[in-house]
């Protein structure tokens, strides 16, 4: 009836198995055990005996023995960290040579549990008759040792411990375990220019962390609640379809693609909507990045519905990571979340009447206009399945289930959940979420759901008068977002460009989804660094595109006049139509025809403005052309024409020659009056 577990055992004490005494090199461990026993079921152990040292099996005795059932949760967690020692008392003593051999150095212990005196063995202790008493349901420690048989009391030649659970009558109200587990990566799987990083590329790979994940939350036999992060989608998608990259690299991406839509369109699992990088909570509290949060949220469901073929739930959410206060409840709130999932360190202590009771129940959080419903994650389990202590996964899964265990053996028959939640940056050689995964769909005190289904079915905790339980959060103020300028900068030139297109044009959508891929927790992480390593791409990118529009040089223009025309060449190699404005500058000439800021559309390859100019004066001077944004936000570029004005104005002329003629005029006048003034001087002398 209950399925075998394979786990190795626990640490000692109740941890990996270790060889005792100095110099012995004999090691047992489990390899395959289950965690729950049922009376009169038959259970087998499936022990591996490394016989270094030796000598004679005959001598050698596996000894079994079992504690007093743990009173609680706490009581697992202390004694599997050694904080507490359990009273072990031997129950059995079985020579090696009675037990069955299934393999090379591996043996099965078949037994069968029974209600009794603790550890008590009945029909002389052998198979197929061979029982083991408890004295009750729960959770018991158990510790296997090697030992002589001719040396009874000298120390044990090798030991190795685990956990039990006794389960003998019908279960009520099984304690509700979701699992929510997320996929993505910790760091880009692209750069600022779009093209696949080479740490990407080795998570995809056979073998790599991302393929291991994803494979390991397929296969599960039990229901997951899933936030696939819509960026590695995409980034798997771009590979998958890249031709410029080798065939196992695309199959390699294709494979993790092909992972993640099987669960995520298998109908015991939850897709959970979630943002398209997965920001953290410092980017919900600034509201400089209200736009830019709608379009995480727009892309992140619209990439999940069509790649996946899923539909998200937008009706739960995880809050993001980081620190969370009402602000921030009140954002995702905003977005349609009615049910929400935020881990223990995010909130306020307990009320004092509920400080001894393990918060295994939704509860109303405050912080909006009206309280939502929520649920803790268990900061608890969710550390040991992220094991960064390196631990025996199998053993860390043992451990964890027993605490589930002895959570429901705490108020059994009271509806109850637990909420284990496993990062996108999980690492599946360490985390023993596969185990764990087999391990509660054979625990009969568990069953798992959905976060959707925990809700549905767990009703809220109480607190005084019966009232539904509220909560609030530490009220701990996210960090500011690093490299905010930085998003400016990139916001505005990216704004500026997409106002100068005509046609409609793919980079400003993809410049647009690596702003918001910089915004995910990784990139962020480190002061910013990985998100302003994006951004500079971003606006390097940019700036190339608007390069290619320009004002070659000049090599000068010769005014023979004060007025003239002055030709403007404007280049547009980028192959496309674009909008923009001209402005003209100098301190000697005027433009009379010229309006600065008119838009004009510039078509490849370009095209050239005469414009009228009027000089000021005689000489050489320069004329500053500048091409922006119709709005003027944005400098495209910006060129000196040099001018050399070697004549006057057409209106001087005229005048001059006026003043010339009246002169001329005035002259010759002049000198007739002379002529006639000689003339008749002498005819006085005549």
């Amino acid at each position: 009836m209950l399925a075998c577990l394979s786990f190795l055992a626990l640490p000692t004490p109740l941890g990996s198995a270790k060889a005792a005494g100095p110099g012995a090199r004999p090691a047992i461990e489990l390899v395959a055990q289950p965690l729950a026993l049922a009376p009169n079921q038959e259970t087998a152990l499936r022990i591996h005996i490394d016989e270094a040292g030796l000598s004679d099996l005959t001598d050698t005795a596996l000894t079994i023995s079992f504690a007093p059932q743990v009173e609680s949760r706490a009581a697992v967690s202390a004694i599997a960290e050694g904080r507490d020692s359990p009273r072990f008392r031997p129950s059995a003593s079985i020579p090696i040579s009675q037990l069955e051999t299934v393999g090379d150095s591996q043996y099965v212990l078949r037994f069968k549990p029974i209600f009794g005196a603790l550890g008590s063995v009945g029909a002389a202790g052998e198979p197929p008759d061979r029982t083991i008493a408890f004295p009750g349901d729960g959770v018991y420690p158990a510790q296997f040792e090697l030992r002589k048989v001719s040396e009874s009391r000298s120390p044990a030649l090798a030991s190795t411990s685990t956990w039990f659970a006794f389960v003998g009558r019908p279960t009520e109200s099984p304690l509700h375990v979701a699992l929510s587990v997320s996929l993505g990566t910790q760091s880009p799987g692209r750069d600022g220019l779009g093209n696949p990083t080479e740490e990407f590329l080795s998570e995809i790979e056979s073998g790599g962390r991302l393929s291991r994940a994803a494979s390991v939350a397929a296969s599960s036999p039990v229901p997951l609640s899933l936030e696939v992060v819509p960026e590695t989608i995409s980034d798997l998608v771009v590979v998958a379809n890249s031709p410029s990259l080798p065939a196992p690299r695309r199959e390699d991406a294709a494979r993790v693609l092909g992972d993640l839509t099987t669960m995520s369109r298998r109908s015991r699992n939850e897709l959970i909507s979630t943002p398209y990088a997965r920001p953290p909570s410092s980017v919900y509290a600034d509201r400089d990045f209200d736009a830019y949060l709608d379009k995480q949220v727009e892309l992140g469901a619209t990439v999940a519905s069509q790649v996946l073929g899923t539909s998200p739930t937008a009706e739960v959410a995880v809050l993001p990571p980081g620190s969370v206060d009402g602000d921030v409840v009140e954002r995702v709130v905003d977005y349609g979340a009615v049910r929400l999932v935020v881990g223990e360190e995010h909130l306020g202590p307990l009320p004092q009447a509920r400080q001894n009771t393990h918060p295994a129940q939704p509860f109303l959080l405050a912080g909006t206009e009206a309280p939502v419903t929520a649920i803790a994650s268990d900061s608890g389990l969710s550390g040991l399945l992220a094991n960064a202590d390196n631990a025996d996964p199998r053993a860390q899964a043992t451990r964890i289930l027993a605490e589930i265990a002895a959570t429901y053996f705490e108020a059994p028959g009271v509806k109850r959940s637990l909420v284990i939640s496993a990062s996108p940056g999980w690492e599946p050689s360490a985390a023993p979420l596969s185990h764990l995964l087999s391990g509660l769909a054979s625990l009969p005190v568990a069953t798992t759901a959905t976060l959707g289904k925990v809700f549905d079915e767990v009703p809220l905790a109480t607190g005084a008068r019966r009232a539904p339980l509220l909560r609030e959060t530490s009220g701990n103020k996210p960090p500011p977002v690093p490299a905010s300028s930085a998003f400016a900068a990139a916001h505005r030139i990216l704004s500026g460009y997409e106002s100068i297109l005509v046609e409609p044009n793919a980079l400003p959508g993809e410049l647009n989804e690596r702003i918001l891929a910089a915004q995910g927790a990784g990139p962020l992480g480190n002061g910013g660094e990985g998100a302003r390593q994006i951004l500079d791409a971003v606006i390097d990118r940019l700036e190339r595109e608007l390069g290619l529009i320009r004002i070659p040089p000049s090599s000068g223009i010769t005014l023979t006049s004060r007025d003239g025309v002055v030709p403007v060449r404007i280049d547009n190699e980028t192959g496309y139509p674009v909008r923009i404005a001209l402005w003209l500058e100098s301190e000697h000439v005027s433009f009379p025809d010229h309006v600065d800021g008119d838009a004009f559309t510039l078509v490849p390859p370009g095209e050239t403005k005469d414009i009228k100019v009027v000089a000021g004066a005689t000489g050489a001077f320069t004329i500053r052309a500048r091409l922006a944004s119709p709005n003027g936000e944005l400098a495209i570029a910006d060129s000196r024409l040099p001018v050399r004005s070697t004549g006057a104005s057409s209106a001087s002329l005229l005048i001059a020659a006026g003043a010339g003629g009246f002169l001329l005029l005035w002259w010759i006048r002049e000198l007739r009056k002379g002529w006639r003034a000689r003339e008749g001087l002498a005819s006085d002398d005549e």
